[in-house]
């Protein structure tokens, strides 16, 4: 609510966009007030946002501003480094390559619980030892 007081008028759809986009594509973690994304290029997420506007019939905001949108209003957003974790069970490799491919936002959503799950030690036995 205070970031949309504080923003433009034509950049509140840009901010209210992210803002979702965060909430279910972003992976937040137990231990620090971060939220990651496993894309690691904020081109594809401009590209996704902007696919969906025209989509929509509204306006886009450029991708500079789109960035510095991003960056001021979103600092604990990042992007995941790539790490090869998806090799470690079979269960991981599923739920990572669904995260990346599903453009459906409640496949996306549903994906994300079923990551917290499996991470957060439901599934992933051996962090019990």
């Amino acid at each position: 609510m205070v970031r949309m007081s504080l923003t433009p008028f034509p950049d509140r759809g840009c901010v209210a966009w992210l803002a979702n986009h965060f909430e279910i594509y972003g992976d937040k973690l137990p231990n620090k007030h971060e939220i990651q994304l496993s894309v690691n290029v904020k081109k594809e997420i401009f590209e996704k946002y902007e696919k969906e506007q025209q989509l929509n019939g509204l306006e886009s905001v450029q991708y500079n501003k789109f960035v510095n949108l991003w960056v001021t209003l979103f600092p604990n957003v990042k992007s995941r480094p790539w790490v090869d974790v998806p090799g470690k069970c079979n269960t991981c490799y599923v739920i990572d390559r669904l995260r990346r491919t599903a453009e459906d936002r409640e496949v996306q959503r549903h994906v994300g619980l079923a990551h917290q799950m499996h991470r957060g030690g439901l599934f992933m036995l051996e962090r019990d030892k």
